[in-house]
């Protein structure tokens, strides 16, 4: 954390609906969510979750 920030973007969803993942945990103020909309469009179809802790 002391030189990068965790980045969530549409590449990640891509990649974890390929491997049939169905869940993805992120850390609250902790990680930078690219295309927020998109992406949870994305997973939404796919039946991922998100989830936020």
């Amino acid at each position: 954390m002391r030189f990068d920030l965790p980045v969530v973007g549409l590449d990640t969803t891509s990649t974890l609906t390929k491997v049939n993942a169905r869940c993805l945990a992120i850390e609250e103020k902790k990680t930078l969510l690219l295309d927020r909309i998109d992406l949870v469009t994305m997973a939404n179809s796919a039946n991922l979750a998100i989830v936020v802790i």
